[in-house]
């Protein structure tokens, strides 16, 4: 597993982010219920561990600006850390933890 620095922006994170473009209420449950589904049929396993890596990093550096990564976004840094913690909490890659 790689150490990684606060700076050092994890793979899968842009991935994650990027659904944010067609999302408007980051806070409908709604939005998740699918989430599950959607990884295990679209992400081969290494995916899924990138993906499990940036969410934890996400959580871990909260003030860290994550407009930066995508910068034409349109969501404040707390609407993207609500989503973010959502996809965590929804998805089905902590289910072993």
């Amino acid at each position: 597993m790689m150490n990684m620095h606060e700076t050092e922006i994890p793979t899968g994170l842009s991935a994650i982010l990027y659904g944010l473009y067609h999302v408007e209420n980051v806070r409908a449950d709604e939005l998740y219920k699918g989430l599950p589904n959607y990884l295990n049929i679209n992400l081969d396993e290494e995916e899924k561990r990138e993906y499990k890596q940036a969410l934890d990093w996400a959580t871990k550096n909260p003030s860290f600006d994550f407009n930066s990564i995508l910068p034409n976004l349109r969501k404040t840094n707390d609407e993207i850390l609500v989503y973010l913690k959502k996809y965590r909490q929804f998805s089905n890659l902590f289910s072993a933890e």
